[in-house]
């Protein structure tokens, strides 16, 4: 017998990606990223993901490199949660005096009762700035569980503007230092 997790399909679509072409970010998908801090209280649900969670996004952006457009990643739950569930993960590090834009959105296939669970970390340097657009546009069967934790140097910049237009239910834990 097969369990849960085991059934669920998790898929980097490299043929439905193009490579970052911006010079001073590095861009790498398919790896999970690094896990969360564990002494945080109210992370429960990243600590799950940090179990489960399969594949993600790695971003690194070199200091002083100037982004002017975003960079855009686009998740895609096909599973039901019966049948699975799924785990993406995102690690942004943004080094001294760069600026970077990113745009993150998450869509359910289908109208299944996905089972969602994503988590965030952002690390933001001295003096870097960083837009940072999320969309959840999750199935109106969905649970959407999500956890952003962002740390921020001296004189750093972190603009967030998030937009939850789905899911049946849907619970989002933000932590700034």
């Amino acid at each position: 017998k097969h369990s849960v997790h085991e059934r669920v399909t998790r898929v980097f679509a490299p043929e439905l990606s193009a490579p970052a072409a911006h010079e001073g970010v590095s861009v790498k998908l398919g790896a999970a990223a690094a896990p969360t801090d564990a002494s945080a209280r109210d992370l429960r649900f990243a600590l799950l993901n940090d179990v489960f969670a399969t594949d993600g996004a790695q971003i690194d952006v070199t200091p002083r490199t100037e982004c002017e457009t975003c960079i855009e990643l686009v998740f895609v739950a096909t599973s039901d949660a019966k049948a699975g569930s799924s785990y993406p993960r995102i690690n942004l590090n943004v080094g001294a005096a760069a600026h970077f834009g990113l745009i993150e959105r998450h869509l359910s296939f289908g109208s299944d009762s996905n089972f969602i669970n994503c988590a965030v970390s952002v690390s933001v340097a001295r003096d870097a700035s960083v837009r940072h657009y999320r969309l959840q546009q999750a199935g109106p069967k969905a649970l959407w569980f999500d956890t952003l934790s962002a740390v921020l140097d001296t004189n750093a910049r972190y603009q967030l503007h998030t937009v939850n237009l789905g899911a049946l239910a849907a619970r989002s834990t933000v932590r700034v230092r």
